[in-house]
């Protein structure tokens, strides 16, 4: 394991989790947790807008050439542990399943760790 990279990569995943976290915040979501670990899981950003939880997967790169591979990084084995720590939180927070909704956000920066690109898919399951 390289640590260099591995530091790289969670300051890379923290400066994208907070552009999101700003980007839903001027869309009118009230953040209610970051970084939440359930079980296994760990659910990036917990966020409520129109009496709807959602959850919000936040992938991040800062290389534009890999910009559009970060939404297929959502395997099928990373949806199953999503839903799991989801299911898990909703029980605990007695939220009822059918209001809740998985977003996933998608973003590449640049240079400074500033946002060039986003994109914000809704309702992924």
């Amino acid at each position: 394991m390289n640590i260099k990279n591995t530091y790289h990569n969670k300051t890379v995943g923290q400066f994208g989790e907070s552009a999101a976290e700003d980007y839903l915040i001027s869309k009118g979501y009230k953040i209610i947790g970051k970084n939440v670990k359930i079980g296994y899981s760990e659910l990036d950003i917990i966020s409520v807008i129109d009496n709807k939880t959602v959850f919000v997967e936040v992938k991040t790169r800062n290389d534009t050439e890999y910009f559009n591979e970060a939404e297929f990084s959502i395997n099928k084995n990373k949806l199953k542990s999503l839903k799991r720590g989801i299911v898990k939180y909703s029980i605990l927070e007695k939220i009822n399943l059918n209001n809740i909704r998985l977003d996933l956000i998608v973003l590449c920066l640049d240079n400074f760790n500033k946002p060039l690109k986003l994109k914000h898919y809704r309702d992924i399951f």
